[in-house]
């Protein structure tokens, strides 16, 4: 059974999500003593911060020519901070005290941080039959960049590729999928994958007059829902709530027109005395559309 239908591989990103992402930054304590800096020497990417704290009791001054560092006086208890943006190995001396011990700075150039998949759905629930876009971004946004998608259909054994789409500019990419039950859908490129989304689906459930006090519902799934029960109701405008009027139970599998190959027909006619114009609708519940459908619901008049 064909369980899923791609409708569409690419659609062309709404827009353009800049570059990768740098590597998280990070922050150095250092500190300011009576003698010396401690820690005395350090070794940072660019794009780091070092935080100097004055645990002295007299006024320091940091000063670097070749880093580009020029503190304002920093008094005991106070703190200055500093980005470092260029590689190099850079000196820090304190200008109010020439005999203070000098320390050193090692920057070197920062690691991009590895690429990530972002996935996200148009949707978290949909009717058999209807589309819904799962869409994300490469974070190093290069386009041209093969994306596999997976879906772990309910009731299969494990996930299956089950589309390919390739990213466009900024790294966006986009694909429009019909699941024809609950589905767990991830995508992959290289050894890079997302994180896991979930899309429900509802049956497609159609009610019908087909004449007066007779009435036909019909349920459309990948799966025969044979056996499954809904609930008939009617709509009571004096009390503003829907009042149950019987269950039935899903007798046989017809013929019908389908949105999707392999669609299993469900259906059952009943009678029901109700007067014409009335309000009415059926209710499959989640424990009635289970284990693969979650609630779905029709309505009419009588």
């Amino acid at each position: 059974m064909k369980r899923l239908v791609l409708a569409a591989a690419v659609l062309v990103a709404l827009m353009s999500i800049g570059p990768a992402p740098a590597a998280v930054r990070k922050t150095v304590a250092v500190s300011i003593t009576h003698t010396a800096f401690v820690p005395r020497n350090v070794t940072i990417q660019t794009g780091d911060v070092i935080t100097w704290t004055n645990n002295d009791t007299v006024n320091h001054q940091l000063v670097s020519q070749q880093a580009g560092i020029g503190s304002p006086i920093i008094k005991p208890g106070d703190t200055y901070s500093f980005t470092f943006t260029k590689t190099g190995k850079f000196t820090i001396s304190d200008s109010l005290n020439a005999r203070y011990q000098k320390a050193t700075v090692t920057v070197q150039a920062a690691t991009p941080a590895p690429p990530t998949l972002t996935l996200n759905a148009s949707a978290s629930v949909v009717r058999y039959g209807a589309a819904v876009t799962l869409n994300g971004q490469l974070t190093s946004g290069r386009a041209g960049v093969r994306v596999d998608v997976f879906a772990q259909e309910c009731g299969a054994g494990g996930a299956k590729r089950i589309a390919t789409v390739t990213t466009v500019a900024g790294g966006n990419y986009s694909a429009v999928l019909r699941p024809s039950k609950t589905s767990v859908f991830s995508v992959k490129s290289g050894r890079t994958e997302s994180a896991a989304v979930t899309v429900k689906v509802r049956p497609k459930v159609v009610l019908s007059k087909i004449r007066l006090r007779k009435f036909r519902v019909r349920a459309y799934a990948a799966d025969s829902l044979v056996g499954h029960s809904v609930i008939f109701q009617r709509y009571v405008a004096a009390r503003n709530r829907w009042t149950t009027v019987k269950r039935v139970v899903l007798r046989v599998q017809a013929n019908a027109v389908t949105p999707l190959p392999s669609t299993v027909v469900s259906s059952v006619s009943f009678a029901a005395r109700l007067r014409a114009g009335l309000r009415i609708r059926v209710v499959m519940t989640d424990a009635a559309a289970a284990p693969c459908y979650i609630a779905g619901s029709a309505s009419a008049r009588s």
